[in-house]
């Protein structure tokens, strides 16, 4: 088993020339993880890198993957073991009972927004607010070269109220790029391109007017005056107000435009990377032995796993003993997979044969089959009046032996039941 990381290039799969949007705000969160295992003394070229759209398909070893961007829109290989870090239930992905399993199996949940937290908790998961693992990173030292205004994917609107002494020495950046593989690894690579940024916040910045979540955090982090101007300041930005005001357009005309640098405290800094550590670490802990013996002993090979099945020697018996257009009624001793599959057959194949009782000693819930759904029956009721003429059909090799002592007692006829019965060789079939 070995730790992995979550590398987010875009909306495209693997390599290729076609154009992909790069957030620099996911390539930061990779930068964040990135930095977490260095503090644990990981190696980067020892980690597996993962792909968020094929995590589905991953098919390497068992693998301790942190989640802090992407969480619940994607599906998990069962050899992904993820950590929640940085949950949200944002971009209209809800809780789906599925995901509840998942979120409760490997709980408990960081979360990147109170919102999502509660509604965690709300579904009996154990969560606890994390925020966005980019406020880890350390605090910037002061240089004369941090001169420059920074307008990151700043709002509409704010043009016409932006005082002109900040316009003597300022430039416009983006985090979204839209670029092919080739021109991002001209670029140096993902990494290098969020490194770059984080490079440029440092060392030039005197000031930073965003609407961009991953850019006021950094700011946060790199201890750089920040303004945070959006259109509407919904749940995703609720933890952010603790540190700084949050503008819409209805507060444009009272921004400060000279805020003061606020930092966020080392004591959290330590913290949030104190459990972000120990929670990858306890998961490894906690799987490394298990999926080792299981990666012993498992076939990755076979992509499909038959269930066992006694039906074969009854559908032989029916195509030998009746008729296309036979017109019968039977039932299944058993609501097994066997009795589903056996329907299968018998609804295609022989039109005038109809499943009339489905007898179950314990099952009373509903069962689908092709020709309906059923509520099984207690097996006492086979011996009533009304059922005396239906065909059954054993489905469970353990229930032959009851069978046959019960149709004994009943003083049915062979030709009334047929069991999907293990054919197994005794000393007779040798002694022959």
């Amino acid at each position: 088993m070995n730790y992995g990381i979550l590398t987010h290039i875009g909306f495209a799969k693997k390599e290729g020339k076609q154009n992909r949007i790069i957030s620099i705000g996911d390539v930061l969160e990779c930068l964040a993880i990135r930095n977490i295992y260095h503090s644990m003394g990981i190696n980067e070229e020892d980690l597996i890198t993962c792909y968020p759209y094929e995590l589905n398909e991953y098919q390497g070893e068992y693998c301790v993957l942190p989640i802090n961007v992407y969480a619940l829109n994607i599906d998990y290989s069962y050899r992904i073991l993820p950590v929640f870090l940085g949950v949200t239930l944002g971009g209209g992905y809800g809780l789906s009972q599925k995901n509840i399993n998942l979120l409760r199996r490997f709980s408990p949940v960081g979360c990147r927004d109170e919102r999502t937290m509660r509604m965690l908790i709300d579904n009996g998961i154990d969560a606890y607010m994390q925020g966005c693992l980019v406020a880890t990173f350390p605090k910037r030292p002061i240089l004369d070269s941090q001169k420059k205004v920074f307008f990151v994917n700043p709002e509409k609107g704010i043009e016409k109220f932006i005082p002109d002494e900040l316009l003597m020495n300022y430039e416009f950046v983006s985090h979204d790029y839209y670029m092919t593989d080739e021109k991002l690894y001209q670029e140096g690579g993902l990494y290098h391109l969020g490194e770059k940024f984080i490079e440029k916040y440092s060392t030039e910045a005197k000031l930073v007017v965003t609407s961009k979540y991953h850019s006021a955090i950094l700011c946060l982090a790199l201890g750089i005056p920040v303004i945070m101007v959006i259109e509407n300041n919904y749940y995703k930005y609720s933890w952010l107000e603790k540190y700084i005001p949050i503008y819409e357009p209805k507060d444009y005309p009272n921004i400060n435009w000279n805020p003061q640098a606020v930092c966020i405290p080392d004591v959290e800094k330590e913290l949030m990377l104190k459990i972000a550590c120990k929670r990858i670490h306890d998961t490894y802990e906690k799987y490394a032995d298990i999926y080792k013996l299981s990666e012993m002993r498992e076939r990755p090979d076979i992509e499909y796993f038959d269930d066992i099945f006694y039906g074969n020697y009854a559908i032989e018996y029916v195509k030998k003993n009746w008729s296309k257009d036979i017109k019968v009624e039977y039932a299944f001793w058993g609501a097994t997979d066997t009795s589903r599959k056996l329907n299968d057959f018998i609804a295609d194949y022989y039109p005038g044969a109809h499943l009339k009782k489905v007898f179950d000693w314990s099952v009373r819930a509903e069962v689908v089959y092709k020709e309906g759904v059923f509520i099984p029956e207690s097996l006492d009721n086979i011996s009533s009046e009304e059922n005396k003429n239906l065909f059954i059909f054993v489905t469970g090799n353990s229930a032959s032996e009851a069978a046959k002592d019960l149709f004994t007692k009943l003083q049915r006829k062979s030709d009334t039941y047929f069991l999907c019965q293990r054919q197994v060789l005794t000393e007779e079939d040798v002694m022959r």
